[in-house]
């Protein structure tokens, strides 16, 4: 129900029989999705981190469902990619796309885009350009007229045309960087950091919305709410310089590697006064 519509216009407009789960306490347990679930479900889409709170699905354990029932298993890795890990082989993920925009540290280049080879086999490509084809043995692409040709087998059939190489160079050298600091090391930090956050907040009696508890559930996102204040409390922390998101019925914090504990005292300060 909380999905980003990203996840979700596509199917409607296809006019696809869509059922959402409804969240317990801003968590989507996997028993509430496999309910839902029955002989015509042909997919289940979800995002691995949910965008207005921050929850953190276990790819792993769904995906083991997922496949003993046939379904196929369609993640929307925008809020966890790159920070935290996912193996679409042990999760036995059959489709994920991801916007690497916020925590790529790469600007809007496009998405990130991934079928299984079953995938392909079982769904065609829904369109096709001159760079989807395999050429023929002993050609560099295929230019013959009304005659038979296939795409290939990987992922390359879904390139219409040429490549856009400054946002695919910008990409790499993102990767790299974050590479250096540590993918381990990144979690560690955001962890540390939204535990002081959510210390905080539970300290003033702000509610907070996202689930909590588990850190296994826990992703670098955090939302509270001031019920009636919010809009008041947004205008506020801009002023100060402070930047969080309106969503659903929450303020979303989202915690970076260029954050301290210095700025999430401001913050916690700032709320304090209102």
């Amino acid at each position: 129900e909380d999905e980003f519509p990203a996840s979700t216009i596509g199917y409607e407009y296809q006019d696809l029989d869509m059922r959402y789960v409804q969240p317990v306490e801003a968590r989507y347990p996997i028993d509430n999705i496999l309910k839902l679930s029955d002989r015509n479900t042909l997919a289940v889409v979800t995002s691995h981190v949910q965008y207005a709170t921050g929850f953190r699905q276990d790819l792993k354990a769904l995906g083991e469902e997922l496949k003993k029932r046939g379904i196929l298993f369609i993640v929307n890795a925008t809020q966890s990619f790159p920070f935290f890990p996912i193996n679409v082989r042990s999760m036995n993920i059959d489709v994920l796309s991801a916007s690497v925009h916020k925590w790529g540290f790469t600007g809007h280049i496009g998405t990130l885009f991934y079928t299984s080879s079953l995938f392909r086999k079982k769904y065609p490509s829904p369109s096709a350009g001159w760079m989807s084809v395999a050429p023929e043995e002993g050609s560099l692409i295929h230019t013959a007229k009304n005659t038979p040709f296939r795409l290939h087998e990987t992922a390359e059939r879904y390139i219409i045309g040429s490549y856009n190489l400054q946002p695919l160079l910008a990409f790499q050298t993102a990767m790299d960087y974050l590479k250096t600091i540590g993918f381990q090391n990144i979690r560690t930090r955001v962890m540390e950091l939204t535990d002081y956050l959510i210390r905080g907040l539970k300290k003033l009696e702000i509610k907070i919305i996202s689930p909590v508890a588990s850190k296994k559930e826990r992703s670098a996102i955090v939302t509270f709410t001031l019920e009636d204040k919010n809009k008041q409390c947004i205008k506020t922390l801009a002023k100060n310089k402070i930047f969080v998101g309106a969503r659903g019925e929450g303020i979303r914090v989202s915690v970076n590697i260029f954050n301290n504990f210095e700025d999430i005292d401001f913050l916690l300060k700032v709320l304090k006064s209102l």
